[in-house]
This record gives structure tokens, sequence and C-alpha cells, in this order.
């Protein structure tokens, strides 16, 4: 059974890009890019294999989708990008299923988005998504 998790940046309630480059320089180092098949790039930290990495080959994006996360280095890599950005994460669940790294992102989702998913969850390390996730927060 495959889980994901979703990361997404908006500004007044539209999909809002940032430079791919900027997810290159948090996760780079765990990018497997000599086994990237299409737009999936495996991710290794130091403890092991993380998922892979659902990306668009393009300079700008506005998301990227992580398959079958694992590793507290990887949820940490995902929190220091949403702190960088203003960005979101979300997976499939019930309500809530949506973290934040500071709440006044919220004012920045679809109205319908924030109403499907529930207020985000304030979390502030990688560890506090993890616990999000498992609905401990």
């Amino acid at each position: 059974m495959s889980f994901e998790i979703y990361f997404q940046r908006f500004k007044a309630g539209q999909m809002a890009g940032f430079p791919r480059c900027l997810v290159e320089e948090v996760f780079g180092w765990a990018m497997v890019t000599e086994k990237r098949n299409f737009s999936f790039t495996p991710l290794v930290y130091p403890s092991g294999a993380a998922g892979d990495m659902h990306i668009a080959d393009t300079e700008e994006i506005s998301s990227f989708t992580i398959l079958d996360p694992a590793t507290d280095e990887l949820f940490d890599d995902l929190f220091i990008l949403m702190k960088r950005i203003g960005a979101i994460i979300y997976w499939p669940d019930s309500a809530p299923c949506l973290a934040v790294a500071t709440k006044d992102v919220e004012a920045d989702l679809p109205s319908d988005m924030l109403a499907a998913l529930g207020p985000g969850i304030l979390v502030m390390s990688g560890r506090d998504i993890v616990m999000a996730i498992k609905g401990a927060l």
C-alpha cells in the first residue's frame, strides 16, 4: 500500500510557483538523479531509502509529491523547505490532514481546500510532521 505527501505553495487562493532549484538545494544530496525515471527521483538518506519524489522538470514549480515517505531526515528537509517558501504539506486522510509551518499561510489557501483538509496543524520540525500524519498532534 502506497502513501503520498503533497507539498504545495499558494498565494491569494491560487497555486504559486517557486524555483525548482530551492528543492534541489534542500534535497539535492538525497536525490539519486542517475536512477531518475521520468519525473520520479528516488531519495536516499544515510539512514536508508526515503521514497520517491515526483517533481516536474521545469525551472519553476508549484508542487511536488513524495511517494512512500520514510526517514526522519526526509521530514526534516520537508520542514526546512516549507518554512523557507511558505508552503503546506497535506496527505490523504480525514481532516485535519494539513500541516503548516506558519499559521499565516492558511490565508492563502483556497477556501474549499481548507474546508476539505481542515485547519492547518502547526508544525515546528520534521518530527512534528510525522506526529501530525499519525494524528498525534
